[in-house]
C-alpha cells in the first residue's frame, strides 16, 4: 500500500512540474501573438501628429474643409476625427466657422 502512495505522489510530482512548463510555454506563445498583433494594427493605424498634418495639408490645399472631408481624408470614425480637430483648434491651429453658403460648419487654418 505505501508503493502505491509513494507511486501515485511520484506521478502528481510529475503532472505539476509538466503543467507548469506548459503554461509557461502557452503564456510565452500568447505573448508572442499579441506582440505580433499590436505591431501589425500599429503599423495599420496612423499616428496622431500624422493625422494632423494630413488634415493641415488637407486644409491648406482645400481652404475650408467639414467633417466628412476630414473622415475620407483619414479614413478615421467622425468621433475620432472630431477630437483630433478640437485637439487642433485648442492648439491654434485652426477655427472652425459656419460656411454662410449653407450653414455648414467649416474647418479653416489659421
Amino acid at each position: 500500500m505505501e508503493d502505491d502512495d509513494e507511486f501515485f505522489d511520484l506521478v502528481a510530482g510529475i503532472y505539476v512540474v509538466v503543467a507548469t512548463i506548459e503554461n509557461v510555454r502557452a503564456v510565452n506563445q500568447a505573448k508572442k501573438l499579441n506582440s505580433g498583433l499590436n505591431q501589425n494594427n500599429s503599423a495599420n493605424l496612423p499616428s496622431a501628429n500624422n493625422v494632423e498634418l494630413k488634415l493641415l495639408k488637407l486644409m491648406k490645399r482645400n481652404r475650408e474643409v467639414t467633417l466628412a472631408d476630414c473622415v475620407i481624408e483619414t479614413g478615421l470614425s467622425s468621433q475620432q476625427v472630431r477630437e483630433t480637430l478640437e485637439e487642433m483648434m485648442i492648439q491654434q491651429l485652426i477655427t472652425m466657422d459656419n460656411r454662410e453658403s449653407d450653414g455648414s460648419i467649416v474647418y479653416r487654418l489659421i
